[in-house]
């Protein structure tokens, strides 16, 4: 299942623009880097070359939001509701989405080495020609996900649940905890990284 559009703007209805509510507006080139604005609301709302690095936006609700071209890089999202929501083009390196909820979300050329998924959900998301080296995706919770030509070398997904998750294409050398992705689909040159990741969570030593 694709993940639902991002309804844009609603250039009939009546922009609100405060520090913690935003509505019906296009943002261009914001500077909100290393600001605090936990729990804020973004619905219906285009951001296009936002600085955000550091910003401290811990259990926003994000509906209905595009960000282009824009700096994600260390911004605190843990906790957050995200739901349409796409990222484009974005730095989004050590990025923190623990124990958040995403929900037709999509990822397209994005930077997201680093990041901190432990424990968020994942629901109709898709993650598309992206780089996620190293990313802790511990405890975490996969639904219709599909991750295509996307780097994941030294992931961990250990103790992840996966009913749905899609990594034909991507690179998953490296990766770790995948004894536990039982609901996981892979292509046919992914198996032998898999394989030795398995081994080596069980133990299973390969000698001459």
């Amino acid at each position: 299942m694709e993940p639902s559009p991002a309804e844009p703007p609603d250039p009939d209805g009546e922009s609100v623009e405060t520090d913690s509510v935003v509505v019906d507006a296009v943002l261009e080139g914001i500077d909100w880097a290393g600001e605090g604005r936990p729990d804020l609301t973004l619905t219906r709302v285009a951001v296009t070359d936002g600085e955000l690095l550091g910003a401290g936006l811990r259990g926003a609700v994000l509906t209905d939001v595009t960000f282009d071209r824009c700096d994600l890089s260390a911004v605190d999202l843990a906790e957050a509701a995200l739901r349409r929501v796409e990222f484009r083009d974005c730095r989004m390196g050590g990025l923190d989405l623990s124990r958040a909820e995403l929900a037709h979300v999509r990822i397209t050329r994005a930077k997201l080495d680093d990041a901190n998924l432990r424990m968020a959900t994942f629901e109709h998301t898709v993650i598309d020609d992206s780089s996620m080296v190293g990313v802790d995706a511990y405890e975490s919770t996969f639904d219709d996900v599909r991750v295509h030509s996307t780097t994941l070398r030294n992931a961990d997904f250990t103790r992840a649940t996966a009913s749905g998750l899609d990594l034909r294409g991507s690179d998953v050398d490296g990766i770790r905890g995948v004894e536990g992705l039982r609901g996981v689909t892979i292509a046919a040159d992914q198996v032998i990284p898999f394989a030795v990741a398995l081994f080596a969570e069980r133990g299973i030593r390969i000698e001459e």
